[in-house]
């Protein structure tokens, strides 16, 4: 199941001020980390909880980090890859935990009444299967059912703007048919009031003069 489409609805929270620069897909746009200004310390994000998990508004966190933590598996040290956000766009990445999580579950799982622990309360940091276990997900019956919810969501939100353009375009229409209306009830009064002929001998387009009616409407 194809999943670039369902991040396009994310777009940064507005006077949200931070040291680090997050990728936050944009409406009508495909996200992508190619695009993420890299960060040079860990310090400056820790100082911030606002950045580590995104939400509904924000979108992803996907810090793109020079140097990610290692953490010693066996023998070796391994560390996350920023690669990961390429092939997976669920993806999430907490500093605060140094470990990852799936964005959609977090997101959508509560609704489907069973969760999967590790990618959306624990968190994963076990970089020697991070591979593996990424694809599992990936083909998991609750990561798919959250796809579809997410889908719903997205489409919900696209019709929601849809909505309100159409409702503002009415307004605005019938605003306007209030103002005219308002100026013909005007003309109505002043000229019953000032007992003045409404029509003139002649109201054809040719007429120098077409009745007083409609040469304030002209006017007005």
């Amino acid at each position: 199941m194809a999943t670039t489409n369902y991040f396009d609805i994310f777009k940064p929270k507005n006077g949200e001020k931070t040291n680090l620069n997050v990728m936050k897909p944009k409406v009508g746009t495909t996200a992508s980390v190619t695009t993420v200004t890299t960060v040079t310390t860990v310090t400056e994000i820790t100082t911030n909880s606002n950045l580590d998990l995104g939400d509904l508004t924000s979108g992803p966190v996907r810090p793109i980090l020079e140097v990610y933590p290692k953490t010693k598996h066996g023998n070796q040290n391994r560390s996350f890859s920023a690669a990961y956000f390429n092939e997976f766009k669920w993806l999430e990445y907490s500093v605060k935990k140094n470990a990852v999580f799936c964005f959609v579950c977090r997101n959508f799982s509560h609704d489907s009444g069973y969760t999967e622990e590790t990618f959306v309360r624990t968190g994963f940091s076990n970089w020697k299967k991070l591979s593996t276990k990424l694809k599992m997900h990936a083909s998991s019956k609750i990561h798919l059912n959250c796809l579809t919810q997410m889908t719903s969501y997205e489409s919900t939100i696209k019709e929601g703007s849809k909505m309100s353009k159409i409702s503002s375009v009415h307004q605005k229409q019938v605003d306007k048919d209030c103002t005219y209306l308002s100026y013909l009830i005007d003309i109505l009064l002043y000229l019953a009031k000032q007992r003045l002929a409404f029509r003139g001998h002649s109201e054809t387009s040719e007429s120098q003069n077409q009745g007083n009616f409609k040469e304030l409407c002209v006017l007005f």
